[in-house]
């Protein structure tokens, strides 16, 4: 077994096993569940919109480089765009997916960025492979809409 993985299970263990002697309240633990039910399928939908919305933009900057390595300069903006795009949608569905406090936060920009990434790739609306990301960021933003909106609610 490789070094690194031996400490990531021994952490993992040793944090197991501290959580295991931590006592919890009945009151605690209804609560707990009762927010987690509310919440986490809207959590999970989130981060698989966000994670597929990624995957699309990591493909249409793909695209678009391509497109501008043939000299089609009009693909620069979307090319950008979609390289952002990726980086805040990943961020969201890692954060989504764990249930993070701060997934309203980066959800809020997710959805700022999945705006841009639709202004930019809706400008091509003969190129297949710029509607499917645009339809991807669609939607991831109201997967996050719906996310924040239930966990707002949830507080």
């Amino acid at each position: 077994m490789k070094l690194d993985k031996l400490f990531l299970t021994s952490g993992a263990a040793i944090l197991t096993g501290i959580m295991a002697m931590m006592p919890v309240t009945q009151e605690q633990e209804s609560h707990s569940h009762h927010a987690h039910s509310m919440t986490a399928g809207h959590f999970e939908l989130c981060a698989n919109a966000c994670a597929d919305c990624a995957v699309q933009c990591a493909s249409c900057f793909n695209h678009c480089a391509a497109l501008v390595a043939y000299g089609k300069k009009s693909h620069v903006d979307s090319m950008r765009i979609c390289n952002d795009c990726e980086v805040v949608c990943n961020a969201s569905a890692t954060l989504s997916a764990r249930r993070s406090p701060l997934a309203v936060n980066i959800c809020e920009a997710c959805i700022v960025s999945c705006q841009k990434c639709v202004e930019a790739c809706g400008k091509f609306p003969d190129d297949a492979h710029m509607m499917s990301c645009t339809k991807s960021c669609q939607d991831c933003i109201a997967a996050c809409k719906a996310m924040i909106e239930t966990e707002g609610k949830s507080k």
